[in-house]
């Protein structure tokens, strides 16, 4: 071989070293040029893009797998804000995956911007999506897998996806990356409607048309999606059967959906449960995601990788040329190597490998100059050399050993304050790797800042005076870590003396877990003697070795008298002995206990607590205490039997409503219902205002409701109106319920009927007030009136008058027809006589025949004169009878004024009879005026 390459070498003996290698450096530069430009032009052509290309494919089924996973987790949410927390589980598992899948992501965007707004989002929805409301939750999420979506186009762009002139490829792409996701997140969004409906049972309008929308988008996605998919198999025969295939899957699966949400929750049935439409929606989901895993996205792969094979074949033929050209350099260049350089090579690579610590290199020449004995004597220095180095390696192999095994963290620093030495727990504490520690600093490198100038000061006291302060001394402080952070230490310092000057040696401890665990144990201790509830600790006979201040305050006994106390000094006689028995079973048998004791304090005054009593096991699982944690419930207790009285006393026979401050319907009681007519269901959410009758006694409601508002409490008489719009009276209590702040925040009502009363009130009135035979007003309803036009005439200085009235002949058709006939016509004449009067005016009957009339607010006498002379004409017309008896009488009238004839209602009434006896003088069948003792003839 060494022959062939003779003419070379004798060639490159006629050159100078630079010579030989300009030839050499025109050659290889020729022959790479040529393969560089045959390879630059191809791979960045065509295999490069391809292979960028695949790559993109890679994180596009990264980012849909997020997809999938977030649109599941939203819907698991909702499920959650819902009510159903059965689902908590796959929730929690779900979100778990979702971080590692984000973790993924941004392994892979980290410095991509869209990312980083994306990943910052999710965040701060993380924080708060249990705080958001559902419909808001549900369109934070939605949003944020909409913009992940855009984010997967983004990157498909970027990866020259979307830009690809081969239409087989284009149609692939788009359907896995667009049109097959927007109808797989239109069937997401069903599935979270869905569920969240069905675990309520409630479908509102607003969610009826949301999933009508969803039911219709999702259709025009599926016939977007076909079109897309024929398209795809149209230009893809060899994939055809199985786009066809998944097309045909993607849709059954969501017509099965589909037809679900139009059967069992549009029309309200809810037969479905929540878990079981999940699943079901969740497998069809999966589904349409397969097809994207499994057979489009590894369909693109596919051409992609058809496509760089192609091409690879293209590059191999310039690679062979490219290679010919190289095999000339090589030879040339192997001519001038052999000739001119290969010993002194050969000799440096020897003596470089040694120098790298590589002490078993030697140098082995195939030649017979004075390079060759250079070279043995390189080799006998070298076995010298180790035979030296051996002797020592091993001390420092144990000391090394030693030093990288110890807990502590062990640094040397010599005199000018660098770092000489670092062990491995040293890299461990403080995150510096030994090669990046040694030499630097130590004051900036383990120090805080705010210790350094006391550091540097310290052990340069020392090299000057031979004192130091905390040098053989353990200290805490605070050491520094790489990554900034600052976490105690305990640190002990010993200064060395050597050869080279003074070296300091520092062992260094991590007492964070032990800080961190103290920490723990004085905010446990704060939060066992702070608690509000009592604690004790007793060991296993019982006996009480702690009580914290809770317990003192519940029971009255002060640490020092019931430590040592058996808990049995509480008990009341009155707990029941089986539940102390059962008590001591359950802990016998290392399980806890809960239940209710009644004790007695050291006042003797008794409390119910709620108990909870549990064995306290150590790390080896022996129980050795007992732990007690007990709530004083005495309160509760008595709230409870006062709400059941409550509860007794609102299904009383009064009818009761409850209403907010806003003064709504919150809750009503059967008799309520039994009286008003109104179910709950009528009544709940609306204003009382309803049972009003009118506008007016609506508004009436409403100023009570002011009325109540200022004084508290209202009550009396109001008229309601029933559901089927009968009016009846009520008698009405209003009470204002106020909180801490005084202000309202319920109103109670009870009201009863008093329909019978206010009958049996009118039935009464009626019999004191007016005659039973006539129906008009008798002797005491006529002074009472009297005695009001009196005042009313008085204080408007208005007059009015009394007529005194009797009828003439009136014995003779009682005594020739009876009594019963007298009685008819009585009765006729007092229909006559109030036809004549004006509505203001009255009518009594004083007894027997006589009437007494009384007209208000009258101009002038004369009006009262014709009143009267009508009243004694209409009178003088016969009256008809039964059995079509007809009967003739007449009438006399006196009159008295006001205030001419008198002021009080006595003279008045006297002087209008001292008129009347004047009338009858007269003839009868006339009137007369008491001052003016005028007599005249009814009769024109």
């Amino acid at each position: 071989m060494k022959k062939l390459f003779l003419p070379a070498a004798a060639l490159m003996n006629k050159l100078s070293y630079a010579q030989k290698f300009i030839v050499l450096g025109l050659i290889y530069v020729a022959a790479v040029t040529v393969i560089m430009t045959n390879l630059y032009s191809h791979i960045s052509t065509i295999i490069i893009t391809s292979q960028r290309q695949s790559q993109g494919i890679t994180l596009i089924n990264s980012i849909t797998h997020t997809i999938q996973l977030m649109q599941e987790h939203r819907g698991l949410e909702l499920a959650m804000l819902s009510g159903n927390e059965a689902m908590r589980y796959a929730h929690d598992a779900k979100e778990r995956e979702l971080d590692i899948a984000a973790r993924q992501l941004n392994a892979n965007f980290a410095a991509h911007p869209d990312w980083q707004h994306l990943e910052a989002d999710w965040k701060v929805l993380r924080a708060q999506e249990h705080l958001l409301p559902l419909v808001d939750n549900f369109i934070a999420n939605t949003a944020l897998i909409d913009r992940l979506q855009q984010f997967k186009v983004s990157i498909a762009d970027d990866y020259a996806l979307t830009f690809d002139g081969d239409i087989a490829f284009y149609y692939l792409i788009d359907t896995a990356v667009n049109k097959l996701p927007m109808a797989l997140e239109q069937l997401s969004q069903m599935r979270t409607f869905g569920t969240s409906i069905l675990i309520k049972k409630q479908l509102s309008d607003t969610q009826k048309i949301k999933l009508f929308l969803l039911i219709a988008e999702l259709d025009n996605a599926l016939e977007s999606l076909n079109i897309n998919l024929e398209k795809t198999g149209r230009y893809n025969n060899d994939i055809k059967t199985g786009l066809l295939t998944a097309a045909t899957e993607v849709e059954q699966s969501a017509q099965h959906i589909t037809q679900l949400v139009k059967s069992d929750i549009l029309s309200t049935q809810f037969a479905t449960p929540s878990e079981t439409y999940f699943a079901m929606a969740t497998a069809a989901i999966n589904n349409g995601y397969e097809q994207i895993y499994q057979n489009l996205l590894p369909s693109i792969q596919h051409l992609l990788d058809a496509r760089i094979q192609q091409h690879t074949k293209e590059l191999q033929i310039n690679i062979s040329i490219a290679l010919m050209s190289l095999l000339i350099v090589t030879y040339i260049f192997i001519g001038i190597y052999q000739s001119t350089v290969s010993s002194v090579q050969s000799l440096a690579r020897s003596a470089q490998k040694f120098a790298d610590g590589d002490l078993q290199a030697r140098i082995q020449l195939n030649t017979s100059d004075e390079l060759s004995q250079v070279g043995n004597s390189f080799n006998v220095m070298a076995n010298g050399f180790n035979t030296l180095l051996e002797a020592n390696q091993d001390d420092k192999e144990r000391l090394h050993a030693i030093i990288n095994s110890a807990f502590d963290a062990i640094i040397q620093m010599d005199a000018n304050g660098c770092i000489t030495g670092w062990n491995k727990q040293a890299e461990v504490i403080f995150g510096w790797s030994t090669a990046e520690a040694l030499g630097r600093d130590m004051s900036t490198t383990i120090v805080p800042p705010r210790y350094r100038e006391a550091h540097v000061h310290g052990y340069q006291n020392y090299l000057k005076s031979g004192v130091g302060v905390i040098f053989h001394s353990l200290v805490e402080m605070e050491g520094l870590h790489r990554l900034g952070h600052e976490f105690p230490v305990e640190i002990s310092v010993s200064p060395v003396k050597t050869a080279r000057g003074v070296e300091f040696n520092a062992f260094i401890r991590d007492i964070t877990q032990r800080k961190s665990s103290e920490q723990l144990l004085r905010l446990l201790s704060l939060a066992v003697e702070q608690s509000p509830s009592s604690i004790i600790i007793t060991d296993l006979n019982a006996n009480i070795e702690f009580a914290n201040k809770s317990f003192s305050k519940v029971t009255g006994y002060s640490p020092h008298e019931i430590i040592g106390q058996n808990p049995r000094i509480l008990h009341s006689g009155k707990t029941p002995a089986a539940t102390y028995n059962n008590l001591w079973a359950t802990l016998k048998c290392g399980e806890i206990w809960q239940g209710e004791l009644i004790n007695r304090r050291k006042d003797g005054s008794e409390y119910t607590e709620l108990a909870l009593i549990s064995p306290m096991r150590q790390l080896d699982g022996k129980i050795t205490h007992y732990l007690g944690i007990k709530e004083d419930i005495t309160e509760k207790k008595r709230a409870e039997t006062e709400l059941r009285i409550a509860a007794v006393a609102f299904e009383s026979q009064e009818a009761m409503l409850v209403s907010d401050a806003d003064n709504i319907i919150l809750r009503v009681n059967k008799a309520f219902t039994q009286i008003t007519g109104y179910t709950a269901e009528d009544v709940i959410g609306h204003s009382p205002a309803l049972l009003a009758t009118n506008k007016k006694d609506k508004v009436r409601c409403f100023n009570l409701l002011e009325n109540v508002v200022k004084t508290g409490h209202w009550q009396g008489e109001i008229m309601n109106r029933r559901k089927n719009g009968n009016e009846y009276p009520v008698y009405m209590t209003i009470t204002t319920v106020k909180d801490d702040n005084a202000q309202p925040t319920h109103y109670i009502i009870t009201f009863i009927d008093i329909t019978e009363r206010k009958l049996a009130e009118e039935k009464i009135n009626q019999l004191a007030y007016y005659d039973s035979l006539t129906n008009l007003p008798n002797r005491r309803k006529l002074l009472e009136h009297l005695d009001y036009i009196l005042s009313t005439s008085q204080r408007k200085h208005t007059q009015f008058s009394v007529l005194m009235m009797d009828l003439d002949y009136f014995k003779a058709v009682n005594d020739c027809l009876g009594h019963l006939a007298g009685d008819e016509l009585l009765q006729q004449v007092a229909i006559r006589v109030s036809a004549k009067l004006r509505h203001t005016d009255m009518i009594a009957r004083l007894g027997g025949d006589e009437f007494v009339i009384l007209l208000d607010d009258i101009q002038h006498e004369n009006n009262v004169i014709h009143i009267a002379t009508s009243i004694i004409n209409d009178l003088t017309l016969p009256f008809k009878l039964l059995q079509n008896k007809e009967v003739h009488i007449g009438a006399s009238i006196g009159i008295s004024l006001y205030p001419q004839h008198g002021e009080t209602s006595s003279s008045l009434m006297n002087h209008a009879d001292t008129a009347l006896y004047q009338a009858k003088n007269k003839g009868r069948g006339c009137y007369a005026v008491f001052s003016a003792i005028v007599a005249t003839d009814a009769h024109p």
